[in-house]
């Protein structure tokens, strides 16, 4: 992987509170619009997500396909994982999960 083709934005922890939609769905659209299409959403902050989290991250993802771009969300808790299972959306997000003593940092 080229990292210097991916921008990284860390996900602040309260990013899925009701106040706090669109906040990261208009950050996205501003590096798109700057031509940073390929983005990493570092969740390593981030330990519970509600519905209006899931709703942008799904947002997040429409923004850089539709850029056609990349979008690769690192640091996952097990928490926030478990809800992105329950959601279906482990099989539309590319997630890597924050490395346990359990499971050791996963190859990209």
């Amino acid at each position: 992987m080229d990292w210097q083709a991916y921008h990284l934005v860390e996900v602040h922890p309260d990013f899925s509170l009701l106040e706090s939609f669109g906040q990261l769905r208009d950050s996205l659209k501003e590096l798109v619009s700057e031509g940073k299409t390929n983005i990493i959403l570092d969740m390593t902050k981030v330990h519970e997500i509600r519905s209006p989290g899931l709703g942008e991250l799904i947002s997040a993802s429409k923004v850089v396909r539709k850029a056609e771009g990349h979008l690769k969300i690192i640091g996952v808790g097990e928490k926030v994982y478990s809800a992105l299972c329950s959601a279906q959306l482990d099989k539309a997000l590319e997630l890597h999960l924050k490395p346990s003593k359990h499971r050791p940092l996963e190859g990209w």
